[in-house]
């Protein structure tokens, strides 16, 4: 017996071959083939079955409000199926048992057990009726509404595509599947809205010009979209395509279809902006620290979960993902377990704390402590969801469970969001601590050796990451260099050495100290004669 279909939500530009539906909904190959006859439909009628997500979730969304819906006459309720069936007339029969009313009793179509119901005289009188003539009774139901008369299946609706680009788009999708899952669903979902803005043509009909058209299609829509959502779109397009004219069946397509989906650079220009920064001044992160409130055990998780994103320069997921054994408080070290956490890339590795202000540090190590106080273990979530902080008993009973992190990095955002809203500044995202940690590399490290370890800290395989991506300068910043150009500051400690040389007559003539030493005289005479 498969467990109830409630709460599971397959994503519906996924293609879903029957053993992943079979996963998903822990089932059995028999169920899916009565779902089919129920009225779940396939994306075409070959063999091996496969089933688009939103199929999925309108038959199973449509099932369970039939679930909740009043029994017409001839329905029953099969409590093993879990579902509304329909018995045949030959099979239907009235029970009339001395003392305990009238029973209408048949056995299930799909798992043969018998059902039955108790039914009232007249109604007794319209199922004989059904039963000698094969014809549905035009009664109303016992409790509410008109009686449905048959099966009852679920209506297909049109199919928005055809069943070759499903399965085209499936064989795409386990190429993809080297990839993060949210990688996937990002190509799948810029996919279907190139399918759908062609009305689900064959994929097999494409040509420059459709590629194109597209192209229009997005550059029309910045504004309701953002730029990097087209940028994406069209990179994801342009992938597939590229993919798509090297499988059997389509390699007749024009191999420049790819080509087309190229954006202009015209169109993705950005206008000028106030503001760049897209992280925290020190300032801010103080304040930030100073105002979170910390009076109930949620609070302090919460600032706790801050901290550790400044600490430990994790991505959110990999921050909700942590354990309390993970992190090693007399070393100041984080063991990142890819095989465990969710770490962009699948890349395990060990991060040392930040030097970030010391009283991030204090916060992190008091919740830890809490924790342990609590009676949690290695094993235990390094932040617990709200249920269990809500009743601690739960955490000190023994024994019990680990407690699990949480499934989506929603309780970090949130805590972020919380604690800016408390400082009373504007929302700083989660990554913002990457790339806060990445504008203030220069500020401890002076060496080479220092800044590769630092990048790599960051979890980055090379410092032009960090330097390209997460070391930007902001517009203040920006302005306050330039404008120091155009004041007079003291020379630095090396020149004046070398001028003192120069006059000394110390040094060799024809060398590369004796040039610049002579430059740099000649600077100073001009800007002061």
């Amino acid at each position: 017996m498969s467990r109830s279909y409630r709460g599971i939500r397959p994503k519906a530009n996924r293609v879903h071959s029957v053993e992943d539906v079979m996963e998903l909904y822990d089932t059995c190959r028999n169920t899916i083939t009565n779902w089919v006859k129920g009225g779940l439909r396939p994306v075409d009628h070959r063999q091996p079955q496969l089933f688009r997500g939103s199929e999925l979730k309108r038959f199973h969304d449509h099932m369970h409000t039939m679930r909740y819906r009043p029994l017409s006459l001839l329905e029953f309720k099969c409590l093993p199926c879990g579902t509304r069936v329909t018995p045949t007339p030959e099979k239907l029969f009235i029970s009339r048992l001395h003392g305990r009313g009238l029973w209408a009793i048949a056995p299930c179509p799909s798992c043969e057990r018998i059902v039955r119901k108790v039914i009232s005289e007249t109604l007794c009188d319209e199922l004989e009726f059904y039963i000698e003539s094969n014809t549905a009774p035009g009664l109303r139901d016992e409790n509410k509404g008109a009686l449905q008369a048959g099966i009852g299946k679920v209506e297909p609706l049109p199919l928005l595509s055809l069943g070759d680009n499903e399965r085209i788009i499936y064989e795409y999708q386990l190429y993809g599947a080297r990839n993060d899952e949210k990688t996937v669903d990002a190509h799948l979902a810029s996919l279907r809205d190139f399918e759908t803005f062609h009305t689900g043509r064959d994929f097999r009909s494409l040509k420059p010009a459709d590629a194109a058209r597209y192209r229009a299609h997005l550059i029309a829509s910045v504004g309701t979209l953002s730029r990097s959502t087209v940028q994406h779109r069209a990179a994801h397009l342009a992938q597939f395509t590229r993919w798509l004219v090297e499988q059997d069946g389509y390699r007749k397509l024009n191999k420049t279809i790819c080509d087309n989906f190229k954006l202009p650079k015209s169109a993705m220009a950005h206008a000028p902006r106030d503001i760049v920064r897209n992280w925290p001044t020190t300032d801010e992160l103080r304040r930030m620290i100073s105002c979170a409130p910390a009076a109930a055990l949620i609070q302090r998780r919460d600032r706790a979960i801050v901290a550790a994103s400044f600490l430990f320069g994790t991505r959110s997921n990999a921050t909700a993902s942590l354990r309390l054994g993970s992190v090693d408080m007399e070393r100041r070290v984080v063991v990142q377990d890819a095989t465990r956490m969710r770490i962009k890339n699948s890349k395990s590795q060990k991060t040392w704390w930040f030097p970030v202000d010391s009283e991030i540090g204090k916060m992190l190590t008091e919740w830890i402590e809490e924790l342990l106080e609590l009676g949690c273990t290695a094993e235990d979530a390094l932040f617990p969801s709200d249920h269990y902080l809500a009743n601690t008993k739960s955490i000190k009973r023994s024994p019990r469970a680990a407690i699990e992190p949480w499934d989506t990095d929603a309780g970090v955002r949130r805590a972020f969001r919380r604690i800016c809203e408390a400082a009373d500044i504007a929302y700083h995202s989660p990554h913002s601590a990457k790339h806060y940690l990445g504008s203030i590399r220069n500020d401890f490290c002076k060496t080479s050796e220092q800044r590769r370890a630092w990048s790599q800290n960051l979890g980055h395989e090379n410092e032009i990451t960090t330097e390209t991506r997460y070391q930007k300068v902001s517009d203040d910043r920006q302005g306050e260099i330039f404008n120091g150009f155009w004041q007079d500051s003291p020379m630095p400690v090396e020149d004046l050495v070398l001028l003192v040389s120069l006059h000394e007559h110390e040094l060799t003539p024809g060398t590369p100290d004796f040039y610049r030493a002579r430059k740099l005289s000649d600077e100073w005479k001009s800007r002061y004669s």
